[in-house]
């Protein structure tokens, strides 16, 4: 499955499909214009059939609500705020012993803001595993 927040479910809908039909479209052109050349057929990047198949497998999740989504993984989104269905996603996976959160958020205009003032090392990520209180 495709783990998504509500409204990024319903906004796929329209957005994939109408995105297959242009490209369905523009792929009849090329094509066309492909032909006259001598050279063969182009196919599309993805038709409707492909969206419909991928919708298909987008299951909407709300925020705030903690859904195991494998053995030992489950996941959160929590409203980023900026625009339509946009999420940070937490995401706790636990084996055994060991525990782990990860939080992903893409407010990078933050995250450059620090930069700019901290020096970090080469192999440093702003995205650290940090432990799960138990």
């Amino acid at each position: 499955p495709i783990y998504a927040q509500n409204a990024t479910r319903d906004l796929c809908r329209v957005l994939l499909l109408d995105a297959a039909s242009l490209s369905e479209r523009d792929a009849v052109y090329q094509s066309r214009r492909r032909e006259e050349k001598g050279v063969g057929p182009v196919e599309p990047l993805f038709t409707r059939a492909d969206a419909e198949l991928a919708l298909r497998q987008i299951q909407g999740l709300p925020y705030r609500q903690r859904r195991e989504v494998l053995p030992g993984v489950s996941i959160r989104f929590q409203d980023a705020g900026h625009i339509l269905g946009s999420a940070a996603v937490e995401v706790w996976a636990s084996e055994g012993d060991h525990r782990r959160k990860l939080v992903f958020n893409r407010q990078r205009r933050h995250h450059h803001r620090r930069q700019r003032h901290v020096h970090r090392r080469a192999d440093s990520s702003p995205l650290q595993a940090q432990p799960v209180a138990t």
